[in-house]
């Protein structure tokens, strides 16, 4: 007897390895994310309604430029630094200097939690370097320290 199953079910998708595909959330509007961001804010620097209105004009302004040098295909830093600029000096005219300090003490702790690329958070223990050149991990030992020295090999034998 086949099994089936329900003509209403969600059919799981497989990428080309054979792995389950996640379902991606569709992408929130520039307004939305900026009304998200501006909220945080809010919450974290204790903004006046004003104060909010401001932020949020400036984050949709932001974030809808930064939509479109992607849509273009062209965000690169350069794009990505004149953003950012323009945010920081715009911030710098809504908050008081208290709220500015508040801000760049939040963007920090954010950032060090932020996974980087291959997924480690960029607050490691290790400061966000790898090991160098020459340098063992711990708790590598040398061939020395194993005792697989050749020389000890010969001498057993």
């Amino acid at each position: 007897m086949a099994q089936t199953t329900p003509t209403n079910a969600p059919k799981k998708m497989e990428n080309r390895k054979g792995n389950p595909r996640t379902e991606h959330k569709p992408k929130k509007t520039a307004e939305e994310r900026a009304v998200q961001y501006a909220d945080q804010l809010k919450s974290t620097l204790s903004l006046s309604d004003a104060q909010y209105k401001q932020v949020l004009a400036v984050n949709t302004e932001c974030i809808t430029r930064k939509d479109a040098l992607r849509a273009n295909g062209s965000i690169k830093k350069q794009g990505n630094d004149g953003i950012h600029a323009y945010r920081i000096a715009e911030y710098q005219k809504i908050f008081t200097a208290e709220q500015m300090t508040a801000f760049e003490n939040y963007r920090k702790e954010v950032k060090e939690e932020r996974p980087d690329r291959d997924g480690n958070k960029n607050g490691r223990q290790d400061g966000g370097r790898g090991k160098g050149k020459g340098e063992k991990g711990k708790g590598h030992k040398g061939r020395a320290e194993r005792g697989n020295d050749k020389d000890d090999d010969d001498d057993k034998k």
